[in-house]
């Protein structure tokens, strides 16, 4: 039987990490802000469709700290997604 060609590829997710002191990570390497662009271009596979950045952030992170990835996740062309714990001892969710 012939086989159909196909063109589809799982879709790659980078995540960055900040943490309460306001260290970032992509995936579990330390990256300084000042190289987070470079570290996250090289994790974008070349040709990518619509490339994920996952943000996971400890509630202390200042919002500037996030807006800051997702500033630069726009350069590369990639959308954001914010990530969250799994909320605890919230009143009226379960």
């Amino acid at each position: 039987m012939p086989k159909a060609a196909s063109n589809t590829k799982a879709k790659q997710t980078v995540v960055v990490s900040i943490d309460a002191g306001q260290k970032y990570f992509v995936g579990t390497n330390p990256v300084n802000f000042t190289e987070l662009q470079a570290a996250l271009a090289s994790k974008i596979p070349a040709g990518e469709v619509d490339p994920t950045i996952v943000i996971n952030a400890e509630e202390s992170v200042p919002i500037s700290a996030v807006v800051n990835v997702m500033q630069i996740a726009r350069e590369l062309g990639a959308k954001t997604v914010l990530g969250t714990a799994k909320p605890q001892n919230v009143p009226g969710r379960k």
